[in-house]
C-alpha cells in the first residue's frame, strides 16, 4: 500500500497504477472520483481519490486548483 500511495503522489498516471474514472462511489456522485490499484486478484485493493481539498471546488483541467489529491477511501474493491 505504501508502494502505491508514493507512486500516486508522485504520478496519478503511473502505468502501474492502473488509474481510471470510478463512477460509482457511494456518497461521492457529484465528484470526479479516481480508482487506483494497489494489487490484483482476489481480495484486490483499490485507493479512490478525487482532486481537490474534500469540500470541492472549481477543476482545472482535471486538477482542482494546487494539484492536491484527496484520498476517500483505500479498501477492497467496491
Amino acid at each position: 500500500m505504501r508502494r502505491a500511495l508514493d507512486q500516486l503522489a508522485a504520478d496519478p498516471r503511473h502505468p502501474g497504477l492502473r488509474t481510471h474514472r470510478y463512477r460509482a462511489l457511494p456518497g461521492h456522485g457529484h465528484r470526479r472520483v479516481w480508482d487506483s490499484y494497489i494489487e490484483t486478484g482476489a481480495g484486490a485493493w483499490r485507493i479512490y481519490w478525487t482532486w481537490g481539498p474534500a469540500d470541492g471546488g472549481d477543476q482545472v483541467h482535471g486538477r482542482e486548483n494546487g494539484a492536491v489529491l484527496t484520498v476517500l477511501l483505500i479498501g477492497p474493491h467496491l
